[in-house]
């Protein structure tokens, strides 16, 4: 009695085990299907050069690049770099007084969305 209820677990392991890749690769499918509807949904765009500009960075890619776009909008409103990463939120807290500086971790000033994707991007790449 007891190795037919061992084997009958076992069998569902295995079957479930078996499952696992089809999932994957299905999941796999399904995002290079919604990575294609958004690579055509982007080159309609007005601002798709900027699109595939910030794809030239490491750890960018199409989801990432226009999920910034839509978040921070035309660049052109920041004079500097500086200025795009403090709106993304992506700027070290620090704590001085006079002649001593302390830096710490990120702050959680920023919108959230692009705040993430540049995270994730970081972390991808480092």
């Amino acid at each position: 009695m007891v190795s037919v209820m061992v084997s009958g677990i076992f069998a569902r392991k295995q079957l479930a085990f078996a499952e696992m890749p089809k999932r994957v690769l299905e999941a796999q499918a399904r995002v290079g299907r919604l990575e294609a509807a958004l690579g055509e949904a982007v080159e309609a765009w007005r601002i798709s050069p900027l699109v595939r500009n910030l794809q030239a960075l490491r750890g960018i890619r199409l989801a990432s690049a226009a999920a910034l776009v839509t978040e921070v909008g035309d660049l052109a409103r920041f004079d500097t770099p500086k200025q795009v990463m403090a709106y993304v939120g992506q700027v070290p807290s620090e704590h001085s007084s006079r002649a001593r500086t302390q830096r710490g971790g990120m702050t959680r000033a920023g919108k959230p969305q692009p705040k993430v994707t540049t995270a994730i991007a970081r972390e991808l790449v480092g």
